[in-house]
């Protein structure tokens, strides 16, 4: 990625470049230009569906030259700064930089690489089939190595064997506090206390350290820090995202969920399952349905009035953000045709979305456990049986406007769904009843806005007020409305067909990728009114058999840990992916992970105690390693990492003694607790956490952008949170250590670095902090604890 939509880094092969056009561009243009720059559209003669349309251009001229974005006609208007394109809606700045990257790399447009043939049979070559990605994951044997007195567990012993092949040797574990430090970033997301460090200092022993990582596994911040990485990869956001980008209220549900389920490590079958398909169990608790909450995170725009196109599209993003989550494939360019590179078929992308092609979005559902739900429905009946009449000549009432409205409503939409929406509701075919309830939506909003005080007319008017306060005087017997889950529920057991594009109406049922042997799967309807197909999809996935998803997950797990996966594209384990850099290792670990217990915490600790792990970042003898191994792919070293956006903000909240640690409930617009209860909008992000590269919410993140641009730096010399932080840091030092300044010293930098100050820095800081009457100068102070926030040693992970 660019460091900044004006530093573009080119890309480092054509693999590289081939890889960021089918993951980024391909899927972006599709999106966003080929509706009005495509094969039925060309607005100033322009197509953007080939390299050589783009070249040869339009009315304008040419589109872009390779090489040369500062030069390209595409650049200033996808930038607003001539032409705007598109025009509804400027693209992010994470996607004019992918633009941007793409032009500078000679706008690389990979053709075919094999002719693909109609029968799956026939689609795939030996090197298809090859795939390491797509082989069975087996039990791999652990390396026996002579002379071996630094492993400490497994990992190890793979690691060394392949730094032994490269003669290569690991670097000295890293200092005590240094690893306490990381420890702690990398498992809760915060840095330790002052007494956490000096109790850990007293005995850093091997016991003590295994104490820690247990204690650090046990504590709810755990689930906090974890959930945020999943949360990345389903694009959770608490808003529905495009122009109006309405706010979801009860969208949070769903990040408790992921937060608790971390926490008590809800093996990852089941997580897997009820974020799936957790509706279709015969009887549902308020987890699964806050579970479900996945399959509604998509993104959606409440008076889009082409439903058709917008379901399309709905069900579009929920089959590529599964397929790069769960699986690790990026499947979007199969949409349109037979992927370019990848073994997957045009004929997978659909059998994958006819997994979810019978959804249909619920916000009626209670979040309750069966007895409250039993309790809430009798009180409500008790109230519906009491207004029965009451409410019999409202409605008689409001009958006439409520019609007009419904009708006008109604003729808003396009002709080919206005009968849909007319006809009697058993009359509908599932497809049918799915696009009306889309667009019903739409019609009780309005329906809603309704002021009958000033629609009605004369008497009417007086009647109407009349029984509205009649109805309120049974305001005791209504119960309080249950907050609803954001959830689905199939349409019914009969999914609507999914037809393949351009196959001539070939209908794509649930079944297993062509190039695994394509066996359909086993759906069976359920007593619940689900067609089953997702806990079909669910089971799949889930299955040890499954060669992607513990590969997977354990590679996502390995990339936070250190920095980078054994594959380096965690979204992508296709053909242009990195083949991993111990085979072996991401073998033995995800068969450990499928066959026992799918437990991520047993993870965490086996790759925490682990040699590799305790690395310094520091190697005297690197130059040959770096020589041989630039990227430190073989991990002779631990690598050096900025923190990422919510550990900074949160770093600075523990330094500053801030800190809220509540945990759970609404997100919120601005407060001190943890970032991860911030409330996400998706066109409206907290400036801190945009800055530092955070998650935008609207596509699958498996590993964020590590940018350095100058409104970073600005906003933490200038920026009014910062400060508000260095003055809550000054005041809570000053006020446990008010005469003793090196002790004031001694405790800012414990907590913002989790060391004490040399004897250098002592006096340095002393000869800064003293006035001429050799007093606290309280100013210079303030400045010195806002230099600490400011700090590398503060926002990089060593």
């Amino acid at each position: 990625m660019p460091t900044s939509a004006k530093e573009p880094v080119a890309a480092e092969s054509l693999q590289h470049a081939e890889r960021l056009f089918e993951n980024e561009i391909r899927p972006l243009l599709a999106d966003t230009c080929f509706r009005c720059h495509g094969p039925k559209r060309q607005k100033g003669k322009l197509r953007l569906d080939s390299r050589e349309a783009i070249l040869r251009g339009g009315e304008s001229g040419p589109a872009l030259l390779p090489g040369k974005p500062a030069e390209s006609l595409l650049m200033e208007a996808i930038r607003h700064e001539s032409l705007e394109m598109p025009p509804d809606k400027k693209l992010s700045d994470r996607q004019v930089a992918l633009i941007e990257q793409w032009i500078q790399s000679g706008a690389v447009w990979p053709q075919t690489r094999s002719t693909r043939k109609t029968r799956p049979d026939d689609s795939f070559t030996s090197e298809d089939r090859a795939l390491w990605s797509l082989q069975p994951i087996e039990q791999v044997s652990v390396p026996r190595l002579k002379r071996d007195d630094w492993s400490r567990n497994d990992v190890d012993r793979f690691v060394l064997a392949q730094l032994r092949v490269n003669q290569l040797q690991p670097s000295a574990a890293a200092e005590p506090h240094i690893l306490l430090r990381r420890l702690y970033l990398d498992l809760i997301g915060l840095p330790p206390t002052a007494e956490q460090i000096s109790r850990f200092l007293a005995d850093p022993s091997e016991q003590a350290y295994q104490q820690v990582i247990k204690e650090l596994l046990a504590s709810p911040h755990y689930g906090e820090r974890w959930a945020r990485h999943w949360l990345d990869l389903v694009r959770y956001a608490e808003s529905d995202g495009y122009k109006a980008d309405g706010y979801r209220p009860n969208a949070w549900r769903y990040r408790d969920y992921v937060i608790a389920a971390f926490n008590d490590d809800k093996p990852y079958d089941q997580f897997v399952s009820q974020q799936l398909a957790g509706d279709e169990v015969t009887s549902p608790t308020v987890e699964d349905l806050a579970a479900t909450g996945y399959l509604r995170l998509w993104i959606y725009e409440y008076n889009q009035r082409d439903v058709r196109t917008q379901w399309q599209t709905i069900l579009n993003d929920l089959t590529d953000v599964t397929a790069d989550v769960f699986l690790g494939l990026g499947v979007s360019c199969a949409r349109c045709h037979d992927h370019k590179f990848d073994p997957i078929l045009q004929q997978d992308y659909y059998q994958l979305q006819s997994y979810f092609v019978a959804i249909l979005p619920r916000d009626d559902l209670p979040l309750l456990d069966q007895e409250k739900t039993r309790a809430y429905q009798q009180q409500q009946d008790k109230w519906l049986e009491a207004t029965a009449a009451v409410r019999r000549q409202l409605a008689e009432l409001e009958a006439d406007t409520r019609q007009q409205a419904a009708e006008g409503a109604t003729n808003k939409f396009p002709r080919d769904i206005r009968p849909m929406m007319r006809k009697p509701a058993e009359q509908r075919d599932p497809f049918e009843s799915q696009l009306v309830a889309m667009a019903d939506r739409q019609v009780v909003r309005e329906l809603e806005l309704l002021d009958f005080s000033k629609s009605l007319k004369g008497e009417a008017v007086t009647q109407w007020q009349q029984l509205s306060e009649q109805l309120k005087q049974f305001d005791h017997l209504r119960p309080q409305q249950p907050e609803m889950a954001l959830t689905v529920r199939d349409v019914g057991i009969e999914a609507p067909a999914t037809i393949i594009p351009g196959s001539g109406g070939v209908e794509a049922l649930p079944g297993e990728l062509a190039v695994l042997g394509g066996r359909p799967a086993e759906v069976t309807p359920l007593p619940t009114g689900s067609s089953g197909r997702r806990t079909a999809l669910a089971d799949w996935i889930t299955s040890p058999d499954n060669p992607f998803t513990a590969r997977v997950l354990v590679n996502r797990l390995w990339q936070q840990h250190f920095g980078q996966g054994l594959v380096m594209t965690p979204n992508d384990f296709g053909t242009l992916a990195t083949p991993p850099s111990h085979p072996a290792l991401l073998d033995y670990l995800a068969w450990r992970f499928s066959h026992e217990g799918w437990s991520i915490k047993q993870l965490h600790q086996l790759m925490t105690s682990s040699a590799t792990y305790r690395q310094s970042c520091w190697q005297p003898a690197s130059l040959a390693a770096v020589e041989l191994d630039p990227d430190n792919r073989l991990l002779w070293k631990a690598n050096f990492r900025r923190l990422d956006a919510e550990q900074i903000r949160d770093s600075m909240l523990v330094a500053s003694g801030e800190l809220d640690r509540s945990t759970g409930g609404p997100g919120e617009v601005e407060h001190v607790r943890r970032s991860i209860y911030l409330r996400v909008i998706r066109n409206e992000r907290d400036p801190l956490l945009a800055g530092f590269d955070a998650a935008d919410g609207f596509t699958s993140t498996g590993r964020r952008n590590v940018t350095t641009t100058p409104n970073q730096a600005l906003m933490l010399i200038n920026g009014n949170w910062v400060l508000e932080r260095s003055m809550a840091l000054a005041s809570s030092v000053r006020e446990a250590r008010p005469d003793d300044l090196a002790a004031r010293v001694r405790l800012a930098m414990l907590s913002c670095f989790a060391r004490q100050p040399t004897t250098a820095e002592l006096e340095e800081a002393t000869g800064f902090l003293l006035g001429d009457d050799n007093t606290i100068n309280e100013q210079a102070w303030q400045d010195y604890c806002h230099v600490l926030l400011n700090s590398n040693e503060l926002l990089y992970i060593d």
